[in-house]
């Protein structure tokens, strides 16, 4: 006797996978259609027609919570607050990792491993 949850399903018929194909590609070409036409009318290239579906690009909602309202972002973690605070520090000192130079107030490094190197190390900060 097999488990209803192990038990594995059955592969979908063929006509099934022959109607749902279709339906797709019918869906594609209609789409495709669709932004031909608005890229012919106003001359400007359309970014995706998959634009829909989470593309690149597109910005997702928040999911709706049980009760239909936004859900609430989680609270930070207490890295984030740590790192928080560091950068705030280092940027009331005048660091700035962009213009950095190699070596400059750090011991080494550039960019985004100055800053590191400088939260580590308690530069610009006098110590930690």
């Amino acid at each position: 006797m097999t488990d209803a949850a192990t038990a594995t399903p059955s592969p979908p018929d063929a006509a099934s996978v022959v109607e749902w194909a279709a339906t797709q590609t019918a869906a594609f070409h209609g789409a495709l259609a669709t932004a031909v036409a608005a890229w012919t009318k106003t001359g400007t290239k359309p970014a995706s027609i998959f634009a829909a579906s989470g593309a690149k690009g597109t910005k997702r909602k928040r999911a709706a919570g049980t009760d239909g309202a936004e859900k609430e972002k989680r609270p930070m973690s207490a890295y984030n607050l740590f790192v928080r605070q560091k950068a705030a520090v280092l940027k009331e000192s005048g660091f700035d990792p962009k213009t950095a130079e190699k070596g400059e107030r750090t011991g080494g490094g550039g960019g985004g491993r100055a800053c590191g190197r400088a939260v580590g190390a308690g530069a610009a900060l006098g110590a930690r």
